[in-house]
């Protein structure tokens, strides 16, 4: 091969090289820039499943809101299961009790999403305003640990938990709290007895027409702790 013929069969070869250099460095990124743009691609390659997810839950805060403002809690029924529609119910009754008329997402920031299977949990912090009808208004902030399972290729929330709360929130139902087992009180004989929790007479003999009785009770101290008392 003479030096001409191989300068004329290297050239293209440079030149095809070089072209696709250059159309790779056009899509390639610039030393240092990976992290980023591997983050901007991942919206793209998201789980279908986490969108549907997250979907449900906003689609169920929306519907929270609606049903306190409008008073038909049915509203809440196509996002959960049937155990917790009743819990969203119970929710909505206590906020309107409290004199709520209206509650506001304000923001609302996404955790970690876990899914097996056919069921999901997904963790969000959210911000909430509550406003009574006195026109007070109250802002907290909850973190929500969602439970969902899949019935039918469709997302539901089974349950909202709150293990750490920033403030009181209406994001969803707190957890209950277990109450600390008490010693059942002593058998005390009838007569005129101590009790703990009520005053009266204890009368054995009869038969009996009617009863009276007298009892005084106590001024309560406004400067003192909680409690609870009746008459």
């Amino acid at each position: 091969m003479t030096p001409q013929q191989t300068a004329r069969s290297v050239i293209p070869v440079v030149l095809l090289v070089v072209g696709l250099g250059m159309y790779v460095s056009s899509n390639a990124p610039a030393p240092g820039s990976l992290g980023a743009t591997v983050a901007a691609a991942a919206p793209s390659q998201q789980d279908p499943r986490v969108a549907a997810i997250q979907t449900v839950i906003q689609t169920a805060n929306k519907e929270q809101a609606q049903a306190l403002e409008s008073g038909d809690p049915s509203v809440m029924s196509n996002t959960a299961t049937t155990a917790y529609y009743r819990q969203l119910m119970q929710t909505k009754n206590g906020l309107a009790a409290q004199g709520a008329t209206r509650i506001e997402l304000i923001q609302l920031t996404w955790g970690p999403i876990s899914i097996d299977a056919n069921t999901a949990t997904a963790t969000t912090s959210e911000t909430w305003i509550t406003t009574f009808s006195d026109g007070t208004t109250l802002e907290s902030t909850d973190t929500n640990v969602y439970s969902l399972i899949n019935q039918a290729g469709t997302w539901l929330i089974a349950a909202d938990m709150h293990p750490v709360a920033t403030t009181p929130g209406v994001g969803g139902t707190p957890p209950m709290t277990q109450p600390t087992p008490q010693a059942p009180l002593p058998m005390v004989p009838a007569g005129q007895n101590t009790s703990q929790n009520w005053s009266g007479y204890a009368a054995t003999a009869g038969p009996y027409t009617s009863v009276t009785g007298t009892w005084t009770v106590p001024q309560p101290n406004v400067a003192g702790g909680s409690g609870i008392g009746a008459t």
